[in-house]
């Protein structure tokens, strides 16, 4: 990829919100819908019944950890008044009926913050699939991924496109929860809240195998052909329309 791209952004109005978790460690999370549902990754949250939340307005809350799942690395958390969200400058990701098309080369692009300024990290999508039942979608970054599980990602043209659901830091590669995979996935943690798998009993996050479960050859052969790529664009720039990427916070 060219150079990772991070574009600062302003504005009280947020899709992004802080989670502090019970070690005191700090995440982002983002508000799904407009039921209020936030979304967060699993192994943060660990055990923790309760965790704090810092708004986009520097309000500062508790919310409860409705259901978690280890699996998928997805846990749900809810505030006891879901409006004071939207009052504080949180603007809910909204999933489209048409789901956000992305190939293989296209760019997408991961929401998060850096020093408590939002930026938006692009991605080369190298394959979108499906393993075991599982959908997913896999890109390439020209820097270390760290930080960006359960940041959410959107297209060039401003779509939600899914959530970052694993991060493998070696590669600077990511795999992306599509955004209709984690609907599902939210639904089935509120209507059966009680048949999500705790930590213990979990067989692990299902989107770190799609990486760690490879075989070498094709590990080597995505390797080799995202140097090639990573190589490329340093000589050409990818010509990507910052106008557009600004619709990605107006939705």
């Amino acid at each position: 990829c060219e150079k990772k791209q991070e574009e600062a952004t302003s504005g009280r109005k947020s899709e992004l919100l802080i989670v502090e978790n019970s070690d005191g460690e700090q995440s982002q999370g983002f508000v799904l819908e407009d039921d209020g549902d936030i979304i967060v990754p699993a192994d943060f949250v660990g055990d923790d019944k309760e965790v704090k939340l810092t708004l986009p307005d520097g309000t500062k809350t508790t919310a409860t950890v409705w259901s978690r799942n280890p699996e998928s690395n997805v846990a749900v958390l809810s505030v006891s008044n879901p409006s004071a969200l939207t009052s504080s400058g949180v603007q809910p990701v909204t999933v489209s009926q048409t789901q956000a098309s992305v190939n293989s080369s296209e760019y997408v692009y991961i929401l998060h913050t850096v020093n408590g300024q939002e930026v938006k990290s692009q991605a080369r999508v190298v394959e979108r699939g499906q393993k075991n039942g599982t959908e997913y979608i896999l890109a390439d970054m020209n820097s270390s991924p760290d930080g960006l599980t359960g940041c959410p990602v959107y297209s060039a043209a401003g779509s939600f496109v899914g959530t970052v659901a694993y991060v493998d830091s070696g590669a600077s590669r990511v795999v992306i929860m599509p955004a209709s995979s984690l609907s599902q996935e939210v639904s089935h943690q509120k209507s059966e809240p009680q048949t999500v798998k705790s930590t213990e009993q979990s067989s692990g996050n299902v989107y770190s195998r799609i990486i760690t479960e490879e075989p070498e050859t094709t590990k080597v052969i995505r390797s080799t052909t995202a140097a090639a790529v990573q190589a490329s664009d340093r000589e050409k720039a990818p010509q990507t329309n910052a106008a557009q990427m600004e619709t990605a916070q107006s939705h």
